[in-house]
């Protein structure tokens, strides 16, 4: 993770906080996530067998040295990718009676271990360029404010978007409000009322009530 020096923005303040402390810790915790939805399933031990694969797969990742987000999305991919390959070759030995079966295992986990290997030298070149970038100062420097700047501009646009939700959902909700205060009043206006347990807006009465305005009386109906 590349440092901002102070003296790139105040010679008499302490050195900026590591970047790795804000963005990342949030973007680790969302690889956790997606590590263990992306996993395959254990065969057996249920839950101490899922916690014990979940921690072999964190440990993994931390092995390969992610110092970025992107390293560690990287880093992710290359561990899901290995242990599906691992798990197709389980499968390939489970049904070695099934010729059909196995070739396809065997071929589905020489195809995710190209993946993996894929993964892996992306992962190397990744770590490969931003050690030559932290051997230079202005290149660190200004490489570490760019993602600074986007970090606060992407942080900036995801609160924008959950304050737009917060004010569509609440005007949502004061719309009903207001609609169910108009049913019940117009309910009460023709003497309907309401009903125990019942919310007005969801008696299904019109707001007209079926002899028109109170008082009006019914229609005589023919006979009568």
């Amino acid at each position: 993770m590349n440092h901002i020096p102070a003296s790139a923005s105040d010679p008499q303040s302490d050195p900026r906080p590591d970047l790795a402390r804000l963005l990342p810790r949030e973007a680790f915790l969302e690889i956790i996530v997606v590590l263990r939805e992306s996993l395959p399933a254990p065969g057996s031990g249920g839950a101490a067998a899922r916690a014990r694969r979940d921690r072999a797969a964190l440990a993994a990742v931390a092995s390969l040295l992610p110092e970025t987000a992107a390293e560690g999305r990287v880093a992710a991919q290359f561990v899901v990718a290995d242990a599906w390959a691992l798990d197709c070759l389980r499968l390939a030995r489970e049904r070695r009676l099934e010729f059909n079966v196995t070739q396809k295992c065997r071929a589905q986990a020489a195809s995710l271990m190209r993946e993996a290997k894929s993964a892996l030298r992306r992962l190397e070149r990744m770590q490969a360029k931003r050690e030559r970038t932290e051997g230079d100062e202005t290149a660190s420097v200004r490489a570490a404010w760019a993602e600074h700047s986007a970090v606060g501009m992407m942080q900036a646009g995801l609160e924008a978007q959950e304050d737009a939700a917060e004010e569509v959902a609440a005007a949502d909700e004061a719309t009903v409000g207001e609609r169910k205060a108009a049913a019940a009043a117009e309910m009460r206006k023709f003497g309907f009322g309401t009903m125990d347990g019942m919310d007005a807006s969801d008696t299904g009465f019109e707001t007209q009530g079926r002899f028109g305005t109170p008082g009006e009386r019914e229609p005589a109906r023919p006979g009568d």
